[in-house]
């Protein structure tokens, strides 16, 4: 199995960066990998042993059980999505964020299934085991799609592979989350525009805000700088004044800045419509109008909602740099 690192560390002054997406493989690897994987299990399952001979996989058994609850009939194991078909499948990828999933395999009989979907800016992927019958799935994708096309077309082939008595119209379901997906950030800017009050103008000249900004438990910070008119944001110290010497470094800055341009007050908004979120590596599925918005409050603090579905705003406190209080 060929296993290859994509890009190379990324490093500079008070920075150490590794890319969470750094390991390429190709279908053929995962159908060897994930094959000796439903080896592994079917084998300790019939011997209930922790071991198979030959087989690198242990402790299948307390991998693949269910250690915690998502729905009446799927559970979670360790790393993996577990349940019975006929089920709904996807629970844990964008499609299930956007519509009812289907029941899989509906009014066939009972299947043990397991699966998993990866999902990073610029690549999906789905591996699905169904045990009894030996079957292994796998769809990779290097791009990221409006929905998860793997997750779709994963379960296209499940109904095909045990000749389900329903089938369902998956491309009528994969048009209706895109439309959904692809409306999502205009209908967002819609509100910002309707919400803003206009008229109004910072409170402090544009310097007064530039600084580092770091989140109660240091492992976020925002950096707002300035450029003519406007603030600069980005995170974590990789700045393109920092990395204009390294230009590997100046490109990764470029796609991680963006522009904050006045909102209202002492707030500024930071909105990327869909084709300059998607060449940002963004997702184009998540945020709201709260998302978009950097609430200053005075010049050494700001509040940013980080996450969705009305969590709370974040609290991020200027700082020179970061301070570690070490117990005694």
């Amino acid at each position: 199995m060929h296993v290859r690192i994509a890009d190379e560390y990324l490093t500079g002054e008070d920075l150490f960066l590794e890319g969470a997406s750094g390991v390429t493989s190709n279908t053929k690897d995962m159908i060897t990998l994930y094959s000796a994987y439903l080896e592994a299990f079917n084998d300790q399952t019939a011997t209930g042993s922790d071991v198979t001979p030959d087989n690198p996989f242990v402790h299948c058994q307390t991998i693949f059980k269910g250690h915690t609850f998502m729905s009446q009939d799927t559970s979670y194991a360790c790393g993996w999505v577990r349940t019975r078909l006929p089920a709904p499948l996807g629970a844990i990828g964008i499609n299930a964020t956007q519509t009812t999933m289907p029941r899989v395999h509906h009014t066939g009989p009972s299947r043990l299934c397991f699966y998993n979907q990866g999902m990073m800016p610029g690549a999906v992927s789905n591996v699905t085991l169904l045990p009894e019958t030996d079957t292994v799935i796998a769809i990779v994708a290097n791009a990221s799609h409006a929905g998860d096309v793997a997750d779709w077309a994963s379960q296209m082939i499940i109904e095909e592979l045990l000749e389900a008595p329903i089938r369902h119209d998956w491309e009528r379901k994969a048009n209706g989350v895109l439309s959904k997906i692809t409306n999502h950030l205009p209908t967002v800017k819609r509100e910002l525009d309707e919400n803003q009050r206009r008229g109004t103008r910072p409170p402090y000249p544009l310097p007064r805000y530039k600084g580092s900004y770091w989140n109660d438990t240091f492992n976020l910070k925002i950096d707002i700088n300035v450029q003519g008119d406007h603030l600069l944001m980005s995170f974590n110290g990789v700045t393109i004044p920092s990395a204009e010497k390294d230009k590997s470094m100046c490109d990764v800055a470029k796609k991680i800045t963006y522009s904050l341009r006045h909102y209202e007050d002492n707030t500024f908004e930071w909105f990327l419509p869909h084709n300059k979120s998607v060449s940002k590596g963004r997702f184009v599925h998540l945020g709201t109008t709260e998302s978009f918005l950097i609430r200053f409050k005075g010049t050494n603090r700001l509040l940013w909602q980080t996450g969705d579905f009305g969590s709370q705003p974040s609290v991020f406190i200027k700082k020179r740099r970061r301070t570690l209080a070490l117990a005694p």
